[in-house]
């Protein structure tokens, strides 16, 4: 019995035990304090979106996610990211969701909207951004629009664009509409036609057009058509 009282003597006064004990103990208490209390629990929630998107939907998608689970609404928990690509999964109109902690309890989320660069028709028309995504149907005005039967590809939007721009700024020629099929038709409000090969140097088939108009078509009201698809240019 003295042996192992001793022995219990020896064990309580050791350092490295008490070293260890205290540890344990500060551990605990600042995982606490950190994970368990209120004083991290988020709290509030900010949000700035564009005036034209509901913010109710977004509200619950975040409320869901903070009280799913035990401890997710803690402010070093709560899962931000998992968040974001819920909400941009969702909606479509949405092009992304940042959600940044404000210490120590509330959250700012930040709503970026899809912006239209073009008008994309096929049996409906609808809006399309720059990653040809048509996220919301309908028309803008001052956005080509544009007819087609397949997706537009990256290729063929850029071309696209870049006519529609050049039409705008440097030939202030107004455009109808854009057809696009194996090349891509050109319908002016003057009622002639430009055609254009998806895979030709299109900066050399727009300064073509820009001479020949300037030199040769400058009076335009019997005009049919102008095709860029070769190297020569042809019209009627």
């Amino acid at each position: 019995m003295r042996r192992t009282r001793k022995k219990r003597t020896l064990f309580l006064k050791n350092k490295y035990f008490w070293f260890a004990f205290l540890f344990i103990v500060v551990v605990c208490a600042l995982s606490y304090f950190l994970f368990v209390s209120s004083f991290f629990k988020i709290k509030k929630v900010n949000f700035v979106l564009p005036a034209d998107i509901d913010k109710k939907p977004i509200e619950e998608i975040v409320e869901s996610n903070l009280n799913e689970v035990l401890f997710k609404s803690n402010y070093f928990l709560f899962n931000a990211s998992e968040t974001e690509k819920e909400i941009e999964n969702q909606f479509l109109k949405i092009k992304q969701v940042k959600i940044a902690r404000s210490f120590p309890n509330s959250l700012n989320v930040n709503v970026f909207e899809r912006a239209p660069v073009l008008v994309f028709c096929v049996e409906e028309c609808f809006l399309m951004d720059d990653e040809r995504i048509a996220f919301e149907k309908g028309e803008r005005e001052g956005l080509p629009k544009v007819f087609s039967s397949e997706e537009l590809t990256e290729r063929e939007m850029e071309v696209i664009l870049e006519v529609f721009n050049f039409f705008n700024q440097k030939l202030e020629i107004e455009i109808k509409d854009f057809v696009k099929d194996d090349y891509l038709t050109l319908n002016t409000v003057e009622e002639w036609k430009a055609l254009f090969d998806f895979n030709s140097d299109i900066k050399l088939s727009l300064t073509k057009l820009r001479l020949l108009l300037e030199q040769e078509l400058s009076e335009r009201e019997d005009l049919e058509y102008i095709d860029l698809r070769f190297s020569k240019v042809y019209y009627k």
